[in-house]
């Protein structure tokens, strides 16, 4: 019986010899190969490959031929070289490089065989289809191997190919790498980088500092790929792997060093700075001007901290408050009207936090007076010149027959005389109010280490903060009604659309014309003495007015009718309600409760009440419902972690929608005309909107003072602000604002708009 074998000599010769069958030689079920190789060449005796056994029996009488793979890899019988490894296949073995070695060192090579009935096919891979050559060499394939040859006009292997009527230009990198070499003196600077460039004078994608050790991934342009840096002794990244989408630092960066028809930086542009994850570095300065900013986590610089060249940078890291309404003042007169202080005119005098000091001067006159945090002068308290001043931080006097002291004012005077009457600037002082209860905010000192308390003085948790902005605390004790006491009937609003606006104890009305407020015609919708209205919303179809009452604890909503009276729909289990919200549609209403940390629900009677969500929230306010998409959104202004959140209206999907670049999102509206949720924040001082995706967000209006609520209406929005204890309304295209200010000057809270019909 005869065989035929075919097999492989080298890379590039097949040769098929008969073997005669020999029981001598070859025993039972065991293979017998031959291979003859020719004498012509030693190498390509080593290059001998038999990817498949013959195996036969000879007890049999049937010639039965099958084969058996051979590990060319355990046999040695590969043709890998020194820079590659043996991978063993199915009738073949395959050559793969190791990473970062030269191509003109290693290559891959594969050989594969299929057999047939008959005996032995060899099907060769095409290594040309993965392009090994250089881009100036033509790729042979032969049957398990290839070759490259250079193209005319081009000399060298076939994987470095270079012209032959001279050498090629030099390319950036070895423009950038000779210039650092060369130095200023012919030598290389001492310690400096050079960059390392490949054969064909490309940036190798691995690049290491020859004196610090560190080691990092480059792009094509030689620009350092953002996370893949590597301290000295650590194991270098693998540059090979697929390089992160580039951030917006990174894209606003690129664009501006790639314009022009070089791709070289504008003379004298700004280019961003971006750090190792490719985000704005906090701290960013202009090369060519000096000038040094804070940026946020979008690039947008914050207000107040540019600093001029040669001048101490500000610590990016410290959170930048915006100037306080004293300092408005302060800096209004000093400025004057010719870039200089009025003369003779008085100066209000701020403490480091840009709050009133509590003794004011007149430098012209003399005269000295007390007066309260917004400013205000305190009666009784006016010294004239020469004579000992009052001191304000003792309770004003009053006389018995008028009030007991309570026990915030108690508890200030015996901390006083504690403190031997002069406090220090980190001392704790109960602050009160001119009713003697606590204030609803609580510092120490002059110092920004604020947090709310309730109505004994017992701090509200998760409340305590840090920051230049003072939390939004709200007041949990009604102040003293004035007397004779106001009908708590409805006093019905003009016809048309008006604003609804909470204050304390009543609940106002301010008329639109189009979109402008007609001040002139405001009033008093409800007068709801013994209450803290907080949260508010308007039931179009019923014409109905809901809120929140955080005196009373209680949730009540009163028809616009006249001579309509309050009723309390839900007055059990609830401690802080505060923002609200009307499902038109589905004739429900949801609120939230601060203290207990929960986000509720129930029919417009009360009815069917249940828990959405009592987890993961820590100080929720502002409520809004899309009726026509059945969402919920609300905000939760924790200082740790402040968001804004998303769910359905049966609780189902709830998912943050905000959470980079706020601070305290005490005010949420949706705008009906753009479909985006919009907010308006007192800790960056911002009114932004994005879409309910996720996408499109957009800065509305910036330098805000205070806001606490807000409502969308036709192209303006219209939001209380507590700074100004008013309405303030902005228009969406123009930015143009105006305000209101009620006749009594107290903070302002929920506001919403009352249609004569549902929009």
């Amino acid at each position: 019986m005869q065989l035929e074998i075919m097999k492989i000599l080298t890379p590039v010769t097949l040769e098929i010899t008969t073997v005669t069958q020999q029981p001598a030689a070859c025993q039972v079920k065991v293979s017998c190969i031959h291979a003859s190789v020719p004498q012509d060449s030693e190498e390509m005796a080593v290059t001998v490959m038999t990817h498949f056994q013959m195996m036969f029996d000879i007890e049999t009488s049937n010639d039965v031929l099958y084969t058996v793979d051979v590990d060319e890899c355990a046999e040695g019988l590969s043709s890998c070289s020194a820079h590659s490894h043996c991978v063993n296949l199915p009738g073949s073995h395959r050559c793969v490089c190791e990473t970062l070695v030269a191509q003109s060192n290693c290559w891959e090579r594969s050989y594969q065989a299929e057999q047939s009935a008959l005996g032995e096919e060899r099907q060769d891979v095409d290594e040309c289809h993965e392009q090994p050559c250089h881009a100036q060499a033509l790729c042979m394939n032969s049957p398990g191997s290839f070759q490259c040859q250079c193209q005319p006009g081009f000399h060298g292997d076939g994987f470095q190919c270079h012209p032959q009527n001279g050498s090629r230009p030099k390319t950036h990198c070895e423009h950038h790498r000779d210039s650092l070499q060369s130095g200023g003196a012919g030598i290389s600077v001492a310690g400096a980088f050079i960059p390392q460039c490949d054969e064909e004078g490309q940036y190798r994608s691995l690049q290491c500092h020859g004196s610090t050790g560190h080691c990092w991934c480059v792009d094509n342009r030689g620009q350092e790929r953002a996370g893949t840096r590597t301290p000295p002794g650590s194991l270098p990244r693998n540059c090979d792997e697929p390089e992160r989408p580039k951030s917006e630092c990174e894209q606003h960066r690129d664009s501006i060093q790639s314009r022009g028809d070089r791709e070289v930086p504008v003379v004298g542009a700004f280019i961003p700075q971006c750090d190792e994850e490719g985000q704005y570095r906090p701290l960013q300065c202009h090369s060519s001007t000096g000038h040094c900013w804070c940026v946020d986590s979008r690039g947008q610089e914050r207000a107040g901290t540019r600093t001029p060249p040669g001048s101490p940078r500000v610590n990016c890291d410290e959170p930048v408050r915006p100037k306080t309404q004293c300092q408005q003042h302060r800096d209004s007169l000093q400025s004057g009207g010719a870039g200089g202080p009025l003369v003779g005119a008085f100066i209000p005098q701020c403490d480091e936090e840009g709050q009133y000091r509590p003794l004011q001067c007149h430098g012209s006159t003399g005269h000295c007076w007390c007066v309260d945090n917004r400013g205000q002068e305190r009666e009784g308290t006016r010294t004239p010149p020469g004579s000992p001043r009052v001191n304000c931080d003792q309770p004003v006097l009053v006389r018995p027959s008028e009030r007991p002291e309570t026990v915030c004012e108690r508890w200030r005077a015996s901390l006083l005389q504690q403190y031997g009457g002069q406090p220090d600037s980190h001392h704790y002082l109960p602050q009160c109010d001119s009713s003697g209860e606590f204030n609803p905010v609580q510092c120490y000192g002059d110092s920004s280490y604020c947090w709310c308390v309730d109505q004994n003085g017992r701090e509200v948790p998760g409340t305590r903060s840090h920051d230049a902005v003072k939390p939004a605390c709200i007041p949990t004790v009604a102040p003293p009604s004035m007397r004779p006491l106001p009908r708590p009937d409805v006093t019905p609003p003009p016809t048309g659309t008006s604003l609804l606006y909470a204050q304390g104890q009543q609940i106002g009305v301010l008329p639109l014309n189009g979109t402008q407020m007609d001040k002139q015609r405001s009033s008093v919708l409800l007068a709801l003495h013994g209450s803290i209205v907080v949260g508010i919303d308007y039931d179009c179809r019923e014409r109905k007015v809901y809120w929140t009452d955080l005196a009373g604890r209680t949730i009540n909503r009163a028809s616009l009718d006249p001579g309509s009276e309050p009723e309390i729909i839900i007055n059990t289990a609830l401690t802080s309600p505060e923002g609200l919200a009307v499902d038109v549609s589905r004739r429900r209403i949801f609120w939230v409760d601060s203290t207990q940390d929960k986000i509720e629900t129930a029919n417009l009677d009360g009815g069917e009440r249940r828990v959405l969500f009592d987890t993961d929230l820590v100080n929720p306010r502002a409520m809004i419902v899309d009726s026509q998409t059945g969402s919920l959104f609300w905000t939760d202004w924790n200082r740790e972690a402040p968001k804004i959140e998303t769910s359905s209206v049966d609780g189902q999907n709830r998912r943050v929608l905000v959470q980079e670049g706020i601070g305290l999102p005490n005010a949420l509206s949706y705008d009906s005309t753009t479909r985006q949720i919009c907010w308006a924040d007192a800790g960056t001082k911002r009114l932004e909107c994005i879409s309910p995706n996720g996408t499109g967000r957009r800065v509305i209006q910036s330098n805000l003072n205070y806001p606490f609520s807000m409502v969308s209406f036709a192209n303006h929005y219209y939001f209380t602000d507590w700074r100004r204890d008013g309405v303030i309304a902005v228009g969406r295209d123009n930015q143009l604002t105006d305000e209101f200010l009620p006749d009594q000057r107290s903070h302002l809270y929920g506001i919403t708009v009352a249609p004569p019909r549902c929009l």
